[in-house]
């Protein structure tokens, strides 16, 4: 059978002249996209650099009106109004732009924020608030004119730029003990104390090479270190900073720190403006040489609470020639540092050559552990660095007496006999049984830190004071909390405590059997103690008004003003009374059974007497002294004194203007 066959007509080409005409179409929707994307281009570059002009603007204005609000830089030196800041932005505008009327202006006034994060923000306030240190400036006008508005849309938006300026005054102070009046005896605790802040090794090149004399510490008490003193003393270690922010943010061991504070006393000043003396830099030059690293690097702007003026060069350089601490405190605060960042977090060092051992009764240990440094106040009132704190600390003292043990028992025995014959009674029994294997006791002193505060900071100004700032701060006393008790192990190592429940430590029991005349069983122990002493809340110090202006010796910047020292019921100021830790060790006893009568009834009362005045005396005497004779001058030394705070104005400054935000936020918090 045959395959059907089909048949399809065929058409020829159509010729290509039909075509003609098409390069030429898509040539021009290449040109228009290609000129709506060169309209785009043109117009976001034209928005881009007037929203930047905008801001510009906006920024120098809330620097001009900064001044005038802060009143730092004004002539009265009071704080300006918001009429006022808003005349000085309108002004700012009219020098810095063509025109005035193609903007809009909002202004408000305030004060400068910091949060726990370190971001600084605004708060509004009103009229005549002794706060006002900042403005916020809002300004808006009409876009430019598109060259291509069907491509680029909207005409008639707006452009806003915002920017919060502010100035500040700067203030420097301390709280402590404060170390002006040092004498032999303290200086001998002083250097077993700097050996365990400088010599965490223990090694004994580190612990003969420290061995200051009062007139030593006195010294350094007197030389007042500025950030621009230690610059200088890191530049001529090499350490490759170019400014206070590098300082602030080197990282560096004890050592090393050390050998940057004893360059850095070459540049210093005393408290009446002189040089320091070069025996005072070789001496802390000196101890760099012996001093011991525990392998912990740590850095100057956590231990001044500067960590955020490390990002802010022009603030920190400002505040380079403001003295913030004398030389005697920066050496404990860096010793301290050291100890605090210990790997591990901070770890118990023993303080060595105290001599409070007492052969044949009691080998007594002494350790310091530092939870926080001791650190200054440096910043401006409300921010994170104006708060100077005390140290916070533990004293751990570990004494094994267990060599009194051995002999109390036959120290029992002969007394109870002693008195039986003499009462001549026969037919009694009594047994003698010494309960603990060792007897170690620990006494745990815990130090919470006290505070000082800047509250208000008035900048200098020529109607006031003869020109001179005036300062408020508030303080608040270091609290102690005391526990006696017993640890296991050797008084060699800082073992924690294992208190008794009952706060008394069992310590031997005595028995004795009359028959007719009654029975008795006597428990001895040693009373325990636990007490909290120096708490007291913050109050408000007298101003400190009393100032010498400095010359910070920079080719820019303002002057510093120096707070004289010692001003009487001034600077310093202490609140508060002295309130000493009080250690007591004592003999309880306990009676049950049916009770002595007769010649006996006086027995229980005597072994009593006895374990207190005659066996157990020389251990009580040594733990009963340990407040007067160490816990309380210890404490001093670093910086603490319980119930009271002892508040130091060091000196005050003014920033430089600055822009802190350009947030769009209204207020931010």
């Amino acid at each position: 059978m045959e395959a059907a066959v089909t048949s399809k007509t065929l058409h020829p080409r159509a010729p290509r002249h039909r075509q003609a005409g098409a390069v030429a179409v898509f040539a021009a929707l290449t040109l228009v996209a290609l000129l709506s994307a060169l309209a785009l281009a043109v117009d976001v570059g034209r928005l881009y650099y007037a929203q930047r002009d905008t801001q510009r603007l906006a920024d120098v204005a809330a620097l001009d009106a900064s001044r005038v609000v802060s009143g730092c830089a004004s002539s009265s030196g009071v704080p300006g109004s918001k009429a006022q800041a808003l005349a000085e932005v309108m002004a700012s505008l009219a020098r810095n732009s063509s025109s005035t009327k193609d903007y809009t202006v909002s202004v408000q006034i305030g004060r400068q924020l910091s949060n726990p994060g370190g971001l600084r923000g605004f708060q509004e306030l009103g009229d005549g608030d002794d706060r006002l240190d900042a403005v916020r400036v809002r300004i808006s006008r009409q876009q430019p004119t598109r060259i291509f508005p069907l491509v680029t849309g909207n005409r008639d938006a707006s452009l806003t730029a915002v920017a919060v300026g502010s100035q500040q005054a700067v203030g420097a102070f301390n709280v402590g003990s404060g170390l002006l009046s040092l004498n032999t005896q303290q200086s001998a605790l002083l250097n077993p104390l700097l050996r365990a802040l400088l010599c965490p090794n223990g090694g004994a090149a580190c612990t003969a090479g420290i061995n200051l004399t009062a007139a030593d510490y006195a010294g350094l008490a007197n030389a007042h270190v500025s950030l621009g003193n230690l610059l200088a003393g890191a530049t001529e270690l090499g350490l490759g900073v170019q400014d206070v922010s590098d300082l602030l943010n080197l990282q560096l061991t004890l050592p090393q720190w050390l050998g940057v504070v004893g360059n850095g006393l070459e540049f210093a000043l005393t408290g009446t403006g002189n040089q320091v003396s070069s025996g005072v830099s070789g001496l802390v030059q000196g101890l760099a040489g012996v001093a011991e690293s525990n392998g912990a690097v740590f850095g100057l702007g956590e231990l001044l609470n500067m960590t955020g003026l490390a990002l802010n060069q022009p603030v920190s350089d400002l505040l380079a020639a403001l003295p913030f601490i004398d030389g005697m405190t920066l050496l404990n605060a860096l010793g301290q540092a050291a100890t605090a960042a210990a790997a591990g977090g901070p770890s118990s060092v023993a303080i060595p050559g105290l001599g409070l051992s007492v052969p044949g009764v009691a080998d007594v240990k002494v350790f310091l552990k530092v939870v926080e440094p001791q650190q200054p106040g440096l910043g401006a009132v409300g921010s994170e660095g104006a708060v100077a704190r005390t140290a916070q600390v533990r004293l751990q003292i570990r004494i094994s007496a267990g060599q009194l043990l051995n002999g109390l028992k036959a120290a029992l025995e002969a007394l109870i006999n002693s008195l039986l014959g003499i009462l001549a009674i026969l037919g009694v029994h009594s047994s003698v049984a010494i309960l603990p294997s060792s007897l170690n006791l620990g006494v745990d002193v815990d130090v919470a830190s006290a505070e000082a505060q800047l509250e208000a900071l008035q900048c200098p100004r020529a109607s006031s004071n003869n020109g001179h700032p005036i300062a408020s701060l508030s303080a608040s006393t270091a609290v102690a909390d005391v526990q006696v008790g017993t640890f296991s192990g050797t008084a060699t190592a800082a073992n924690p405590q294992t208190l008794s429940p009952t706060g008394n430590l069992p310590l031997a029991t005595v028995a004795v059997n009359a028959g007719l005349l009654g029975s008795t069983n006597l428990a001895l122990g040693l009373e325990l103690t636990s007490v909290s002493v120096g708490s007291q809340g913050q109050r408000t110090l007298s101003p400190i008004s009393s100032y010498t202006e400095r010359d910070p010796g920079t080719d820019s910047g303002p002057p510093y003003y120096q707070a004289n020292n010692p001003v009487s019921n001034m600077n310093p100021q202490t609140i508060g009374s002295p309130v000493n830790v009080g250690v007591h060790l004592g003999v309880t006893s306990q009676q049950t059974g049916s009770g002595l009568v007769g010649g006996l009834v006086g027995l229980v009362s005597s072994i009593v007497n006895s374990v207190n005045t005659v066996i157990l005396a020389p251990l009580l005497t040594l733990v009963n002294s340990l407040a007067t004779a160490l816990i309380n001058p210890l404490l001093q030394l670093l910086g603490v004194q319980l119930g009271t705070a002892t508040v130091t104005m060091e000196a005050v400054t003014v920033n430089q203007p600055q822009v802190i935000s350009q947030s769009l936020t209204e207020v931010e918090n």
